[in-house]
């Protein structure tokens, strides 16, 4: 009863804004602006009605008469509304189609700011169901802002983007943004930044079985201000080594640093997921007599955490030597 209540009700609205845009000999001229708040309030009979496909038709209509009215800023917050309906179906092509729509009413408005915000409110509802969809909405809002020239907006999208490629194993399209953002990072002096890109990019490679391209990131890095000499280099290098000569003990003792332990929470699995070449997940030690005795001479790493690794029961002091600064 109630439902049947709400759509008489949106029906009413519906004839109200058709008559509004009606002329006559006494009306030469649309009334574009109430057309549109009788379609809004239509919309929002529709939802309530549990009519889902009235109400986007209806705020979409909304939305062109608002444009007819010059009020694209009105016109891009109905198309909001209409994505927003979407989004419940399920249906991610019209929700992509309809937040974009919204985005360009918002930088014709001349207003990119909420253009780049819609972008990215719009990813972020796309990340766990549509998470490749996602990636293009956080791209189009990198194209948003850096037309504004704002790079730390930028890198913010790249490393949300990467990350989402990441965990959905797509690391070759990972490896290219982060290079981007590494560089950006670069760019802007923000030197733990970029020192943490160089390390989430070294892991993307390794996880790719590319160890000349994490060799190669590293030698890029060494170039940065505040990397060649830092423990992250020292971190990165051991890694590199030990991953090389198939020390796999090694390479797991590296990869429980707190540089790695204290990444994005997708770095740290992939961290976790990395094995050396011809490892299978347990310990594979160098073969000569006097690492075995000494533990130092072959891992890549000294004993004694000058340089390296947590050994044996020193984890915990040793780890403070490749931290973070």
């Amino acid at each position: 009863m109630a439902d049947a209540r709400r759509l008489a009700e949106a029906n009413e609205h519906i004839a109200a804004a058709e008559k509004s845009l009606k002329t006559s000999f006494f009306k030469w001229k649309p009334d574009f602006g109430s057309a549109a708040h009788e379609y809004e309030q239509a919309a929002i009979c529709f939802k309530n009605a549990k009519k889902p496909m009235e109400a986007k038709k209806a705020y979409i209509n909304a939305a062109g008469a608002h444009r007819n009215n010059d009020a694209l800023f009105h016109a891009g917050k109905a198309y909001e509304q209409a994505a927003f309906i979407m989004k419940e179906m399920k249906d991610w092509g019209e929700v992509m189609g309809l937040f974009e729509k919204a985005a360009s009413l918002y930088q014709e408005h001349g207003t990119p700011d909420t253009a780049a915000i819609t972008l990215e409110k719009a990813a972020k509802m796309l990340e766990t169901g549509n998470p490749r969809m996602a990636v293009e909405f956080y791209q189009k809002a990198c194209d948003v802002v850096e037309l504004e020239e704002r790079p730390r907006q930028i890198v913010d999208f790249l490393g949300k983007s990467s990350r989402i490629l990441v965990n959905i194993q797509d690391y070759d399209q990972a490896a290219k943004l982060l290079s981007r953002e590494r560089d950006m990072r670069n760019d802007l002096g923000d030197i733990d930044a970029t020192n943490r890109t160089v390390s989430a990019l070294v892991l993307v490679h390794l996880k790719r079985g590319d160890y000349v391209a994490a060799d190669k990131m590293c030698g890029i890095a060494m170039s940065f201000d505040g990397y060649a000499g830092s423990d992250v280099a020292s971190a990165l290098h051991h890694l590199l080594e030990s991953y090389d000569k198939q020390d796999e003990e090694t390479f797991a003792q590296i990869l429980n640093l707190p540089l790695f332990r204290y990444m994005d929470n997708c770095y740290v699995k992939l961290a976790r997921s990395l094995r050396v070449p011809g490892g299978g997940g347990g310990s594979k030690k160098q073969a000569s007599s006097s690492s075995a005795a000494g533990g130092a001479g072959g891992s890549g790493v000294s004993a004694g955490g000058a340089e390296g690794g947590a050994v044996d029961g020193q984890e915990d002091d040793d780890d403070d030597d490749f931290s973070l600064r």
